[in-house]
């Protein structure tokens, strides 16, 4: 049994399922009373144009390198670091109630001792009636040190899909962007996850993991779930003069396979 909790709130307990059903409920409800149209590949003020901000991106990457996520969680970086991150998905629902940062406690299991953690999720409300009660995932390591560009990556992406919904345009598909910790660890924060998912696990189509992750590990944390993984590699940009260019390429590349998954296509 794994439970979760916000990082400043109380133990769901029995209440998470219901909680969980309401927020999957309450969020297809307010996609459809919102007027938020679907978006086809000119709709969205994509990535790769103006939008994207090479200096916000260095300023992640100058914050991330200190590795504050990936300190113990006991640490007062940590909790930094996590408040951080959270703040990247301002504009997007959040998880669960006004809280990105999901706590999580699994108890241990036979040689496997005890693993608490953070995760951060937030979602992006479908806007198509037949396609919006399906989710696409897409996820990096939240605490990885060597993982801070692909969490970087994530954090634009979150941004640009929050400047989207003021502007009403919202993908057909569901999507949760969701920031794992525990990836160096058998997966612990994205098996907590599963183990009480927020949207029902045969209504998710895919899951696109930023790397670098173990493929192994990841595979057989999402179980079933691998057969529609999508693994979006970092490959540094020859044009590239810095991290933050390498990040923009990344995010562009992970943002193309969303788009793609999100618009129902596949």
């Amino acid at each position: 049994m794994c439970d979760f909790r916000t990082t400043s709130g109380p133990d769901l307990g029995g209440s998470a399922p219901i909680a969980i059903l309401g927020l999957w409920a309450a969020l297809l409800v307010w996609a459809g009373c919102t007027g938020a149209q679907t978006t086809d590949d000119t709709g969205y003020a994509r990535l790769a144009q103006s939008a994207w901000q090479i200096s916000r991106i260095q300023e992640d990457l100058t914050f991330l390198q200190v590795g504050r996520t990936s300190a113990p969680d006991d640490n007062a970086g940590y909790a930094d670091g996590i408040a951080y991150v959270a703040a990247q998905m301002d504009g997007l629902q959040p998880a669960l109630a006004t809280s990105y940062a999901v706590r999580y406690h699994m108890p241990p299991e036979g040689d496997t001792p005890a693993k608490t953690g953070s995760n951060i999720l937030a979602l992006v409300a479908g806007a198509d009636p037949a396609l919006r009660s399906e989710l696409i995932i897409v996820a990096a390591d939240l605490g990885g040190i060597e993982s801070h560009q692909s969490l970087a990556a994530l954090m634009e992406i979150a941004r640009s899909y929050a400047s989207d919904a003021t502007r009403g345009y919202m993908p057909s598909r569901t999507i949760m962007v969701a920031a794992f910790s525990g990836c160096a660890d058998a997966c612990s924060g994205l098996r907590a996850y599963l183990r009480m998912p927020l949207w029902p696990a045969d209504k998710t189509r895919a899951v696109v993991f930023l790397a670098p992750i173990d493929p192994a590990a990841l595979a057989d944390a999402l179980g079933p779930l691998a057969e529609v993984l999508h693994v979006v590699e970092l490959q540094p940009d020859a044009g590239a003069e810095d991290q933050a260019q390498e990040v923009l390429w990344m995010a562009t590349a992970a943002d193309q396979v969303l788009r793609r998954l999100a618009a129902g296509s596949e």
